[in-house]
């Protein structure tokens, strides 16, 4: 939310509400001077808002239940400005950050916003404001508030934009040409109307019939774009390696004439999201944050110590009040009249009177507890190295991040050649046995599939749109759909997704093994005995039970649904299940019931989603 006026939170998917701030970092080449026109944008965004402030120096200002900060600082060089709002609605509380950071070389603005309740935030209108009036970049590319349209043969420039150096997500959009086909530029508005939530953390591009076929036909089809889709590019893609291609989701028709256009904003934009939260955030960017943090907390020690010092003026104050009251009623009781005395003593205490209540009042002062000017020493020293203590576990966390993202990408590369090397192993092992040679060369791509299954899904809401299809190979899914779309936010490279469809082909082949004599027994020894011919799994992915103590206390998760024919009841407990991958203790699982030899002679998918509860997730579900 964080606008909150027209604009609203938006709900999303369940698995996807950790992604659910909006954090945008990018930079401007704009030469010194920019940041007056920032500060007239965010003016005008705070008088839209009903604040009409002066930003021109630092400040406080409280107004009902928002309390906007305003705070300048200079540094290294630098100028810098922060803004903070924070407001409350029936939504929750809302804090949005503006940072903007105005150098000799380059220039730095931030746009964040948060829920305490981690509600999702929609794109902010200060953030399409600032991309409207200033050159803002991810990388050496230009991020604008609408998509941008290419039409052509010279696709160069997206080429570059996909495999550049750049953070945030491409969105492509391809279209077709042909009678009754939609028109392009009223294609161009839904598209802008779907990424509407990725404005200011992601690249849009639509592409006109031509340039659709021209960036297909670049780097032998792999940047290939079908038309009516929307294919997504995340950052790191290597045109030379297929397994960088996993991650790169797509969109397809039939989502997209199918979803409502609000799904379909909240899923682009909550991808977005996900994109750069993997990421470390940029180090100039959070030397700045620090840098504001700290300032804020000497603030903190700043207000602490000024307490201390009115608690102690008003505590020694109220003493001596004490004192001369007591006195004036000795001399009263002695029949002595004092009056132009105690009136001057009034006077200079600044009280109302010296009735009863006063002085009580003045006497419970005088009590009451003091700040001790070394413990408070001690305290903003703790909050100073609390600081210190933080800003070196963040720089820790960041490299950690650095560290993880090189690490997946190898990962990634590493998984596909040693999938690459199994399938040509066993396909050669087929070929030796089918020729009764001892070598043979062999040309892979001529190699006809082991099994005319649909084809590899480009997304989790692709692979759902199809999943009907598995049932024509007697793998019928019964799955939670929603909770496998989920997973387009939490399998963020793609593996999982993979890993299904594999999954779900050596079902397929282990049914049709059975049903056609070349093998007899269950799935796990078909997965060891990898019968020639027939697609297979990794063995050690596979689980064919769970432990005692799961069953016992969540067993009932397990209980999921079958066709009417396999179980009167409609459910059955399934406990094999295959493991998809390792993403962060929600590693994903496929659980399914083994009915080959049953009425129905299939295998029946009763899951695919985050890990179900067991004694490491407990704490999660």
């Amino acid at each position: 939310m964080g606008d909150m006026g027209t604009e609203i939170a938006v709900e999303g998917p369940a698995g996807l509400r950790d992604s659910g701030g909006y954090n945008a970092w990018l930079t401007t080449p704009a030469a010194p001077g920019w940041l007056s026109d920032a500060i007239d944008q965010l003016t005008a965004w705070l008088r839209w808002k009903g604040l009409d402030v002066d930003l021109t120096s630092d400040a406080v200002v409280t107004e009902g239940e928002r309390l906007l900060r305003i705070r300048r600082h200079h540094k290294d060089g630098e100028d810098a400005f922060r803004l903070v709002l924070s407001e409350t609605n029936e939504g929750g509380h809302w804090t949005t950050t503006v940072t903007t950071v105005e150098g000799a070389e380059v220039g730095w603005v931030g746009v964040r916003v948060v829920n305490d309740g981690r509600r999702i935030a929609s794109a902010p209108r200060i953030a399409r404001n600032l991309l409207d009036v200033l050159d803002l970049r991810d990388g050496p590319y230009q991020v604008r508030s609408e998509p941008l349209v290419e039409r052509g043969h010279d696709v160069e420039g997206v080429l570059d934009l996909i495999v550049g150096d750049r953070r945030g997500a491409v969105f492509v959009a391809g279209t077709d040409a042909y009678p009754g086909a939609p028109v392009f530029e009223e294609y161009v508005q839904q598209v802008k109307g779907w990424t509407s939530q990725a404005v200011g953390l992601a690249h849009v591009v639509v592409l006109d019939p031509v340039a659709t076929q021209s960036l297909g036909a670049e780097a032998d089809g792999a940047m290939r774009v079908s038309p009516w889709t929307i294919r997504t590019f995340r950052p790191g893609l290597d045109p030379a390696s297929p397994a960088t291609l996993r991650g790169h989701r797509t969109l397809g028709t039939a989502t997209l004439a199918r979803e409502r256009d609000a799904y379909l904003a909240r899923l682009i934009g909550l991808f977005a999201r996900s994109i750069l939260d993997e990421q470390p955030e940029p180090r100039r960017a959070a030397v700045w944050r620090r840098t504001f943090d700290r300032l804020d907390s000497r603030d903190v020690a700043s207000t602490l110590s000024n307490l201390a010092g009115a608690a102690s003026f008003q505590a020694a104050t109220a003493l001596d009040a004490a004192v001369v009251a007591d006195a004036a009623v000795v001399v009263e009781a002695e029949g002595i009249v004092a009056t132009a005395e105690v009136e001057r003593i009034r006077t200079i205490l600044s009280l109302p009177d010296v009735s009863d209540e006063t002085l009580q009042a003045l006497a419970d002062a005088a009590t009451a507890p003091r700040l001790d000017p070394e413990q408070l020493s001690e305290a903003i020293h703790r909050i100073d190295s609390l600081q210190d203590a933080l800003e070196l576990r963040e720089v820790e966390l960041e490299e950690a991040k650095r560290e993880a993202w090189d690490a997946r990408q190898d990962a990634v590369d590493l998984d596909e050649e040693i999938q690459r090397m199994d399938r040509r192993n066993r396909r050669l092992a087929r070929l030796l046995a089918e020729h009764g040679v001892a070598q043979v060369w062999v040309d892979e791509s001529h190699l006809e599939s082991e099994l005319d299954a649909p084809e590899q899904p480009g997304s989790w809401q692709d692979l759902v749109n199809r999943m009907d299809e598995w049932a024509a190979h007697s793998v019928v899914i019964t799955a939670d759909r929603d909770v496998m779309v989920d997973l387009d936010g939490l399998d963020l490279d793609g593996r999982a997704l993979e890993a299904t469809w594999r999954g779900l082909r050596a079902l397929a082949g282990y049914v049709r093994a059975k049903r056609e004599g070349a093998f007899d027994g269950g799935f796990g020894a078909y997965l060891n005995a990898q019968p020639q011919g027939f697609p297979t799994f990794p063995p050690q992915a596979y689980a064919p039970t769970e432990t005692k103590e799961t069953m016992d206390r969540w067993g009932h998760e397990r209980d999921l649904p079958v066709p009417l024919s396999v179980d009167s009841s409609g459910h059955r407990v399934m406990e094999q299940h295959l493991r998809l991958a390792r993403i962060a203790n929600r590693d994903p699982r496929l659980h399914f019931y083994d009915d080959t030899s049953g009425a129905t002679g299939s295998i029946i998918v009763g899951y695919i989603g985050p890990h179900l509860t067991n004694m490491k997730t407990a704490g999660l579900n």
